[in-house]
C-alpha cells in the first residue's frame, strides 16, 4: 500500500514539478525576512472612549493617539517601499541598536506604557483632578558595554544594597 502511494506521489511530482518549484519559490520570496525594517504611517486612535470624564459637556473635539507602524521587510515589501515615499527603510542595526528583538520589544512596550501614563498624568493635572500612582516598577532597559554586572535587560530592580525599591525616588537616593 505504501509503495503504491509512494509511486503516485512520485508521478504527481514529476508531472507538476514546475508548479511546485514556482509555489515554493513564491513562498520563500514572501516569507524570508531581510535585515531591514520598514517604517510607515500608522494611524490615529480616538482614545476619548477609554477615558472617563465626569463633566463631558465642556468637551469639544476628540482626544487622539497617533502611532507609526513598523515591520520586518521581505522582498515584496522592500520593493513596495521603493515606490511609496511614505515608507522608510531602516537597517536592522538602526532599529535594534545592540539589543535583541525580544529586548527591543520589551523596551518598546515599556516605553508605550510610560507614554500612556505620562499622558494620563498630564490630562489629570490639566483638569485639576487628583492622580495617584498605583505601583511603580523599575526595570533595566540599558546596560553600558563597560559595565561589569550580572543584570540583564528586563530585570526588575527590587533592592539596591539591601534597600527595598518601591519608587524611582528610592533609586535616586
Amino acid at each position: 500500500m505504501f509503495n503504491k502511494l509512494y509511486e503516485e506521489i512520485k508521478k504527481y511530482i514529476k508531472k507538476e514539478y514546475k508548479f511546485l518549484v514556482t509555489l515554493i519559490t513564491l513562498f520563500l520570496i514572501f516569507t524570508i525576512k531581510l535585515p531591514f525594517y520598514i517604517e510607515m504611517p500608522g494611524g490615529i486612535i480616538d482614545i476619548s472612549k477609554r477615558i472617563e470624564i465626569d463633566n463631558k459637556n465642556n468637551l469639544n473635539g476628540t482626544l487622539n493617539f497617533a502611532y507609526v507602524s513598523e515591520m520586518k521587510s521581505t522582498i515584496p515589501t522592500l520593493l513596495i517601499s521603493k515606490l511609496n515615499k511614505n515608507w522608510d527603510v531602516l537597517k536592522k542595526e538602526e532599529v535594534l541598536y545592540n539589543y535583541t528583538e525580544e529586548e527591543m520589544n520589551f523596551i518598546d512596550k515599556l516605553s508605550m506604557k510610560e507614554a500612556i501614563s505620562n499622558a494620563q498624568y498630564a490630562a489629570f493635572k490639566e483638569a485639576n483632578e487628583e492622580f495617584k500612582t498605583k505601583n511603580e516598577k523599575i526595570y533595566v532597559t540599558n546596560i553600558f558595554k563597560e559595565a561589569k554586572t550580572d543584570l540583564k535587560i528586563k530585570d526588575q530592580i527590587i533592592k539596591i544594597d539591601d534597600i527595598e525599591i518601591n519608587k524611582i525616588e528610592d533609586v535616586k537616593k
